[in-house]
């Protein structure tokens, strides 16, 4: 039997608190709850230190739960007064440590997920009223460009940019009939 299994009971007693306050659906609750585990779970000595315990816990559940198989009673009658009772006791200890031991061991594993979901929910939901604000200026935008829009505007093109000269006309029709010779003529070489 592991003779300090009732001390595992603090390390419990904080996991099962700090759970409560990341469970609470008050906002304020859960940021002091978000605070206090992020203390924990986002410094990397602690984190691993805890990942530590957590494997710890498991091996003694583990010890206790052999403890606990190994005082199995005997069908001695004579064993019924004294040993009996005592093992019956020390059978109860090792089933009670090995709950303990990983109930503990289970509330770090999901005190550290519950805490990185969390983390990534306000994560998400910030960015989710970025685009907001966002979607909402550029509406703003976009209405004061369409009401912007109904005034006549003047082009600042100057006068003849986009009209081309007699003598530019005939270079680039020249220019186009002797492509259409080329392509006629390779068209006729492939039908031979």
């Amino acid at each position: 039997m592991v003779p300090f299994a009732s001390l595992a009971y603090f390390p419990l007693v904080l996991w099962v608190l700090l759970l409560g306050l990341l469970c609470v659906p008050h906002r304020t609750v859960e940021n002091v709850g978000t605070s206090l585990v992020g203390v924990l779970m986002d410094t990397a000595v602690i984190r691993y230190g805890l990942k530590v315990f957590a494997a710890a816990c498991v091996l003694l559940s583990g010890e206790c739960l052999r403890s606990y198989l190994s005082y199995a009673p005997s069908g001695n009658p004579a064993d019924a007064m004294g040993s009996s009772a005592m093992d019956w006791l020390h059978r109860q200890e090792a089933k009670e440590g090995g709950v303990v031991f990983f109930m503990n061991a289970l509330l770090v594993v999901v005190l550290d997920r519950m805490y990185r979901v969390i983390k990534e929910t306000h994560k998400l939901a910030l960015h989710m009223e970025v685009l907001k604000k966002q979607s909402v200026q550029q509406g703003q935008f976009a209405a004061s460009l369409l009401s912007a829009g109904k005034e006549p505007t003047q082009s600042t093109m100057p006068a003849g940019a986009g009209k081309e000269d007699a003598a530019e006309a005939a270079v680039r029709k020249r220019k186009e009939d002797e492509a259409s010779k080329v392509v006629k003529g390779s068209q006729e070489k492939k039908a031979d």
